[in-house]
């Protein structure tokens, strides 16, 4: 990470911030709103030639040391990244820049000579996985994974004569997961940003590389991250540390959450339980690396029915996870299942077809229209039957719905319908039900911070024996 930058560029000139080579510029937080995350940069470097050659990107981690507990743990990670163009030196504000999915996973971009491309975690930065107090984070570790393709799959292979830059940053920010907003994009030249610091820039290959920043010392680096240098073939299939080092990353795992407002979550309330399953694959480092895949972002901007589908243009609390989804606010089954073949097209066309589905679906059909067991499994059926279709080799999960709070007549529907359940063709039941109880929930059916907890970890214990 030391030493000097592999070429120079000219929009990075002396004085622009992030510097490279890297000098640590302290550790203090900047307040009560403190957002921690990695980034990174992409320029072209002087005598570059290639015209046909983009720049691919994946799996941005971050990991901090903890000088209480004297240990590393993993506070981010995201498959996909976002990102911004700004000018020479970052002299103004940033312009977002669309990324291109990619086959092989992860996005690509194809720089602008003297622009900065900043790329950032697509998941948001984080506030809950960091450690308390904020003054005892000691380091932080960020690792980017990054590779040259062809631009045109048919054109010219320019890519020996591409001189592209890359390097890998943290830092923390005023506000609350900005990676959205105008702050964010403007947040170098207006102070919402306090660096850590930047890793060396260094040339992209057309094999895969780690392009690492860490500002720990030797003992706290000795403590976990040499952990994170073993070969690909180890138990993590983590990048290795040391920039120039080449190696083929293992592939994602695709996981897509289905069902109606108990996976949506609710604007200024409860994110749901994906926020919490997020959180506990993501701080796992042991776990193979997941993608939540989908094609709705939010939460409820207005409620929706079993006739009406509510939109996803609602905020959530703690936006720091991956938030694609296939949930409706107050959708039934049918609605629900409706929507689903034209959703597996397109993450197809994006080369997110999941590996692993999610479904947490009847509550809506039992409370608003009065259906019967048989006929909601009926419509889990088609919906398993249209998953399946899709990728035969896709794992399909179904939920033993959550009780009914007060209402024992409905839940007596309920208990019929998870009995029918583990006999769905090419799936399997997860059972959310037993040991869920009255006071998880926040209302009549949606879970509360010890529901989401319940749910999401009913779902762990499901999706690990299914992870490469």
């Amino acid at each position: 990470m030391t030493g000097s930058n592999d070429a120079t560029s000219s929009a990075l000139m002396p004085g622009a911030l992030p510097i490279s080579n890297p000098p640590i510029q302290g550790m203090s937080t900047p307040g009560a709103n403190d957002a921690l995350g990695g980034f990174g940069q992409v320029l072209v470097a002087e005598g570059n030639a290639a015209t046909n050659t983009r720049v691919q990107l994946r799996n941005l981690e971050t990991y901090v040391y903890s000088t209480a507990s004297g240990r590393w743990s993993r506070v981010q990670f995201s498959h996909r990244v976002a990102g911004a163009s700004f000018p020479a030196n970052y002299a103004g504000g940033g312009t977002r820049e669309t990324f291109r999915a990619e086959p092989s996973g992860g996005m690509s971009i194809k720089p602008t000579a003297g622009r900065i491309i900043q790329f950032w975690p697509e998941s948001g930065l984080t506030q809950t996985l960091l450690p308390s107090p904020r003054s005892s984070i000691g380091a932080v570790f960020t690792t980017v994974q990054a590779r040259l393709i062809r631009d045109a799959a048919g054109g010219a292979d320019d890519r020996p004569q591409a001189r592209y830059l890359i390097n890998a940053a943290a830092a923390w920010w005023t506000t609350p997961y900005p990676v959205a907003s105008t702050a964010f994009l403007n947040g170098i030249t207006n102070g919402n940003a306090k660096f850590f610091g930047a890793g060396r820039l260094t040339l992209a290959l057309d094999q895969w590389q780690a392009m690492n920043f860490h500002s720990a010392t030797g003992a706290q680096a000795d403590s976990r991250i040499n952990a994170l240098a073993t070969p690909l073939a180890g138990a993590n299939g983590q990048a290795p540390i040391t920039n120039s080092a080449t190696f083929e990353p293992r592939p994602v795992t695709r996981i897509l959450p289905i069902g109606d407002s108990i996976t949506q979550g609710n604007q200024g309330g409860q994110d749901s339980y994906r926020r919490v399953l997020w959180n506990k694959l993501v701080s796992d480092p042991t776990l193979p690396v997941v993608d939540f895949v989908g094609r709705r972002t939010g939460t409820r901007g207005a409620s929706g029915n079993c006739n009406t589908a509510a939109d996803d243009g609602g905020s959530y609390a703690w936006p720091e996870f991956d938030l694609q989804h296939h949930a409706y606010w107050g959708r039934c089954t049918e609605q629900v299942s409706a929507e689903l073949p034209g959703v597996l097209t397109q993450l197809a066309g994006s080369s997110e077809t999941p590996d692993i589905a999610l479904v947490h679906l009847g509550t809506n059909d039992i409370r608003q229209q009065g259906q019967t067991a048989p006929s909601i499994r009926d419509e889990l059926v088609t919906l398993a039957t249209r998953l399946k279709s899709a990728r035969p080799s896709m794992s399909v999960l179904i939920a033993r719905i959550l009780p009914i709070k007060n209402n024992a007549s409905q839940n007596v529907e309920v208990d019929a319908l998870n009995t029918l359940l583990p006999g769905i063709s090419g799936s399997a039941s997860v059972d959310q039900n037993t040991g869920y109880l009255a006071s998880d929930s926040y209302d009549d059916v949606h879970p509360n911070a010890s529901g989401e907890e319940k749910v999401a970890s009913r779902w762990l214990d499901a999706i690990k024996p299914l992870l490469p």
